[in-house]
């Protein structure tokens, strides 16, 4: 549903279009990787129908665990965990993602050191929110290899997202 443009042989930079539908898929990775598995699991929040993402060997799950700490049903989306196991130790599960409409929430405080490292991935969910995310007492994310809430906020600006850094936190009007 998007428009990806890239240079000579797929090679950065990228720019991507949107505006158009997106379209569920099912998708086998061909390597294991967290990133893009992130990156499928948050558009296909957006897609039209059911979005499946297989790996060929467990990631980090990082993604899947902030989207149940943050509860994503509190933001309205679709997202359900099924053939729950352990592998290696770590909790994992296959997840169905459904296309849901995202309302902004305020983020309980108690939960920012669950997630502390996922933020970023968080805050462009709440620009795709309908209303206002607001997080406070995360002033971690300031100190971090960078500051991570000022340089989330210049992203979010520059792509003409509303929102307001705070001293511990970030206001994001999607």
């Amino acid at each position: 549903g998007a428009v990806i443009e890239t240079a000579a042989e797929g090679r950065p930079p990228m720019t991507i279009r949107g505006g158009h539908t997106l379209k569920a898929l099912d998708y086998k990775l061909p390597m294991a990787s967290a990133q893009v598995k992130s990156c499928l699991l948050l558009a296909g929040l957006y897609a039209q129908g059911k979005t499946t993402v297989t790996e060929p060997a467990p990631t980090r799950d990082h993604t899947e665990r902030m989207l149940r700490g943050f509860g994503y049903s509190l933001m309205g989306g679709d997202i359900t965990l099924e053939n729950q196991r352990e592998v290696g130790g770590e909790p994992v599960a296959d997840l169905r993602v459904r296309g849901a409409r995202l309302k902004g929430i305020e983020i309980p405080e108690h939960l920012v050191p669950l997630a502390i490292d996922e933020f970023p991935v968080l805050f462009v969910a709440a620009a795709c929110a309908e209303g206002r995310t607001v997080l406070r007492g995360a002033e971690e994310l300031r100190v971090k290899e960078s500051d991570r809430i000022q340089v989330m906020a210049d992203g979010l600006l520059a792509l003409g997202v509303k929102c307001e850094p705070t001293p511990d936190g970030i206001i994001i009007d999607g």
